[in-house]
């Protein structure tokens, strides 16, 4: 029989892994490198984040997932090429971003045919000193995971409410000069997007089950052990 600081520790483990291991398969696909294009309109900074698409390129399941080379492309269905304003400046090289002619979210889609996924977000800030757009979590988004085209990645994604999707870009002094000073109608720089799961996602009911299961043994396990100490 096993004493009960081994049963802790087993318990304690456990509870360790689900959580670690549902970080670190974080379910991820990712576009190959595309062009950014920055576009100085009627005294507006624009940035044409839809101009230039291109294909999933990386999955967490590497690059035998199915759903690889489909293509992702970002619009705002009144104005296709999806541009957003830079504001105002809220921190030195850190802006805030609107739509530039239209309220409505940005809408993010792979697949060019069959829509395999279709999310909404808002950017909503560019940081042209870490190279990267800030995106509001895609809360609401559909998956098509038909059996002609089974993706893993997307079977995963399945599980979880909220996706988030990271947006870098190679920025450089001569970007941020033209930010400053636009001498050129534009300028253009190669971007990367990765829409992911977050590490702090809700465990799903089944995980939950178990890490309450084994909170119970623990919570008896030392009672127990309390209990036989106080009538010693």
């Amino acid at each position: 029989m096993l004493n009960n600081s081994i049963k802790i520790s087993l318990i304690l483990a456990t509870i360790f892994f689900l959580f670690t291991g549902a970080a670190l398969s974080m379910p991820f696909m990712e576009l190959k490198t595309a062009k950014l294009r920055f576009e100085y309109v009627e005294n507006s900074r624009v940035i044409r984040t839809g101009y230039y698409s291109n294909k999933i390129g990386n999955t967490s399941f590497g690059t035998t997932d199915s759903i690889i080379g489909a293509r992702q492309i970002l619009r705002i269905p009144e104005h296709r090429s999806t541009d957003h304003q830079l504001v105002d400046e809220i921190a030195p090289g850190v802006w805030s971003l609107t739509a530039y002619t239209s309220t409505e979210e940005a809408k993010i889609l792979v697949g060019s045919g069959k829509r395999y996924f279709e999310g909404t977000s808002i950017a909503t800030y560019i940081d042209f000193n870490n190279g990267e757009i800030g995106w509001d979590p895609i809360t609401d988004f559909s998956i098509r995971n038909t059996s002609s085209r089974k993706s893993e990645t997307l079977e995963a994604f399945s599980d979880f409410s909220t996706l988030h999707m990271d947006f870098t870009f190679t920025t450089s002094p001569e970007l941020q000069a033209w930010v400053d000073n636009p001498d050129k109608k534009y300028f253009k720089t190669d971007y990367k997007t990765k829409i992911h799961t977050s590490v702090t996602a809700t465990p799903e009911p089944g995980q939950w089950a178990l890490m309450l299961s084994g909170l119970g043994v623990l919570g008896f396990a030392v009672y127990k052990k309390k209990k036989q100490i106080t009538t010693h």
